[in-house]
């Protein structure tokens, strides 16, 4: 999000920023958190839920996953995400999404905490619009819950529920090569932020292009990357993985670089018959944090 509103930028925007300062942001799914966040033009599981939904088209079945940010949760937005997909009939696929986060801080010599608790649920739709070609849309509703105490009195709240939307396209161009483009909050919703005894700050959040790509290298070997935030000079950054499979052994690697946190990540996946788990580690700014995904098919 971005301060829309500039009334009260030069005074309470900061508050926030200090507020928060040590949060680090990262994406949800293990396996695509190992491959550096480059996961729009691969999307190739039931994390497509949020990377690109238009994928889910080409899932064979039914999926329910899971995952759990396994370390430093207090400086980690998305600690909990758990999805759904079905197929509806050969050309359709429906999926349900959940995100949870909390931050608490609590200083007590001052009399200041800071807690921000949002919860995401949405709901994602596939359409295949040619043989090789599939639209997505998600439809998002944010539960956000901001509370900042200084001294003993309350600062500032936001107890506000957005919908936001996100549109999406993927396009299986060769059988080495898949292309994808997600453009996230598309409609750039508004949220607030009451002051006590100030104005309200009014925030957007900002529409996100973010294209992508995997090239099979070959039915073992795959490599990811996209742009994330592509039409921003000033976010725009870089991110890319690569994914190596031993499939008779039943297990993988993977390695990328998560451009915009500047951090590099691994991971490893395991899987069986219906059942995958993955693990990922992410380095640099995200201050090497573990992230663990585990999946069933039906």
């Amino acid at each position: 999000m971005c301060v829309r509103r500039g009334t009260a930028v030069l005074v309470l925007a900061p508050v926030l920023i200090l507020a928060f300062a040590s949060l680090s942001r990262a994406c949800v799914g293990a396996r695509a958190l190992s491959m550096g966040g480059a996961f729009t033009g691969l999307a190739d599981d039931v994390s497509a839920s949020y990377w690109n939904p238009a994928a889910l088209v080409f899932l064979d079945g039914k999926y329910l996953t899971w995952m759990r940010t396994a370390s430093k949760r207090d400086e980690t937005n998305y600690q909990d995400y758990v999805a759904y997909t079905t197929p509806l009939g050969e050309d359709r696929a429906l999926a349900l999404s959940y995100i949870a986060y909390r931050l608490t801080r609590a200083i007590r010599a001052y009399g200041d905490s800071r807690s921000w608790y949002q919860r995401w649920y949405w709901l994602s739709y596939a359409v295949t619009a040619e043989e090789n070609t599939a639209l997505g849309l998600n439809v998002k509703f944010v539960d956000d819950d901001l509370e900042i105490v200084q001294g003993g009195i309350p600062l500032a709240t936001s107890p506000d529920t957005d919908m936001t939307l996100d549109l999406a396209m993927y396009h299986r161009a060769s059988e080495r090569l898949t292309l994808g483009l997600l453009v996230q909050d598309v409609n750039e919703p508004e949220s607030t932020v009451e002051f006590v005894g100030s104005d309200v700050l009014t925030l957007r959040w900002i529409r996100n292009w973010r294209p992508g790509l995997a090239i099979y290298a070959d039915k073992n070997v795959i490599f990811s990357a996209e742009v994330y935030d592509a039409t921003d000079a000033f976010d725009r950054a870089f991110r890319a993985g690569i994914e190596k499979q031993f499939p008779d052994q039943g297990w993988a690697l993977r390695a990328g670089w998560y451009g915009d946190r500047d951090a590099p990540t691994l991971g490893v996946g395991l899987w069986g018959e219906g059942w995958s788990l993955d693990v990922a580690w992410l380095g640099g700014d995200l201050n090497g944090k573990w992230f663990v995904s585990a999946t069933g098919g039906f």
